[in-house]
């Protein structure tokens, strides 16, 4: 009897039930004045991306798009200024919804420096690598 509630309850009000918005965004193809984010959803959304050259500041911002689930998009931040810091982030909301847009993480990256300049940088990896690298033996 339980069951037969429950699905009773989900097919009729299953549109009031909040559903999370998961999707992965990745950054490309960086230029002195431009650079490249690719962006998957798990659903069909309305987005955009804003971005400026300070933190929490978002006066920059591309035009609404929609984008349908587990299809790639690729779009490009123009007008970038070279050797810059950037802080970026995705506005989202399910698609034909008049609900306000969702705020994704503010991320940054910085464009292209000049040839020659000294940087900073860090290379992450799999903590497992080094124990199965160790585990391995050379031929003799």
């Amino acid at each position: 009897m339980k069951a037969i509630l429950l699905t009773i309850f989900l097919l009729y009000f299953s549109d009031l039930i909040a559903v999370s918005q998961s999707f992965s965004e990745i950054l490309g193809r960086p230029t002195p004045s431009s650079v490249t984010i690719s962006v998957l959803f798990d659903q069909d959304v309305e987005t955009y991306w804003e971005w400026d050259t300070t933190t929490g500041n978002y006066p920059q911002n591309k035009k609404k798009i929609i984008l349908k689930k587990d299809i790639p998009f690729e779009t490009d931040l123009t007008g970038l200024a070279a050797n810059a810091a950037y802080f970026y982030r995705i506005r989202f909301r399910a698609a034909g919804s008049a609900e306000s847009f969702s705020a994704g993480t503010e991320h940054t990256f910085h464009t292209p420096r000049p040839a020659g300049s000294s940087f900073t940088f860090a290379i992450e990896a799999d903590p497992h690598l080094a124990l199965e690298v160790r585990d391995r033996r050379l031929p003799a």
